[in-house]
C-alpha cells in the first residue's frame, strides 16, 4: 500500500539501482532505462487517477484458498489489487511486459490467471468488480485493458466449476495431462486439434 507523493522519484531510484546491478553493458542499460522511464511516468499517472478515485493499492499479494473437500490449495500471486475504501469491492490487475492474453482467451478459460485470482479473492469475502491487464512495455503504447464480459460473476462461477472439475480429474492417478485446454463455452472442443498429439 503506497501513497502517491514522490512515487515517480522512488521508481526511478529503485529502477536505477536494479539496472546497475543487472546490466554489465552500459549501452544496453541506457537503452532499456529509457523504456523504464516511459513506463514509470505512465504508471504513476494511471496509479494516481485510481488512488484519487478512492482506492487503496496492494502489490504482489500472495493469496491462497483451501478447498477442503478436495484437499487442495489453490494459490496465486496477484500483481495488483485495488480496493475501494471502506468497502469489500476490489479490482484485480496483472502486469504484462510481453504478449497480453486476448479477451477471448480469458473468457474461454484458455488463459485463466485473472479468473483464478478472482475465485480466490471472492472466497475471502471480496467482491471483484473488474479484471484487467496493465501492458507495460515503455514504447509509448502502455495501456490498461479491462476484461470485457456481460457478466463477470458468471465468468468467475464458470471458472470455479472448471477448476473443481480439473482438480477432481487429476486426483485420479491414472489420468494424464493434455497439451491444450477445453474451451469453457464448449466442453467438447479442444482449443487445438493437433497440439495434444505432438
Amino acid at each position: 500500500k503506497n501513497k502517491d507523493g514522490d512515487l515517480y522519484e522512488k521508481l526511478i531510484k529503485y529502477g536505477k539501482e536494479s539496472f546497475d546491478e543487472y546490466f554489465n553493458d552500459e549501452i544496453t542499460k541506457e537503452l532499456f532505462f529509457i523504456r523504464f522511464i516511459n513506463i514509470a511516468r505512465w504508471f504513476v499517472e494511471e496509479d494516481k487517477k485510481i488512488r484519487e478515485a478512492g482506492y487503496n493499492i496492494y502489490a504482489e499479494n500472495e493469496k491462497e484458498m483451501y478447498i477442503q473437500d478436495l484437499d487442495f490449495t489453490l494459490s496465486a500471486i496477484v500483481d495488483r489489487i485495488e480496493e475501494k475504501q471502506n468497502t469489500n469491492i476490489i479490482n484485480i490487475a496483472d502486469y504484462k511486459t510481453g504478449t497480453q492474453p486476448s479477451n477471448t482467451d480469458v473468457l474461454s478459460g484458455k488463459k485463466p490467471q485473472l479468473v483464478i485470482e478472482a475465485i480466490i479473492m471472492e472466497n475471502q469475502d471480496k467482491n471483484v468488480d473488474k479484471l484487467a491487464f496493465w501492458s507495460v512495455k515503455g514504447k509509448n503504447d502502455d495501456k490498461i485493458s479491462e476484461i470485457k464480459t456481460d457478466n463477470l460473476q458468471d465468468l468467475i462461477y464458470k471458472g470455479k466449476n472448471g477448476i473443481y472439475k480439473l482438480i477432481k480429474y487429476f486426483k485420479i492417478y491414472e489420468n494424464s495431462y493434455i497439451a491444450t485446454a477445453f474451451d469453457l463455452n464448449d466442453n467438447n472442443h479442444y482449443s487445438s486439434d493437433y497440439k495434444h498429439l505432438s
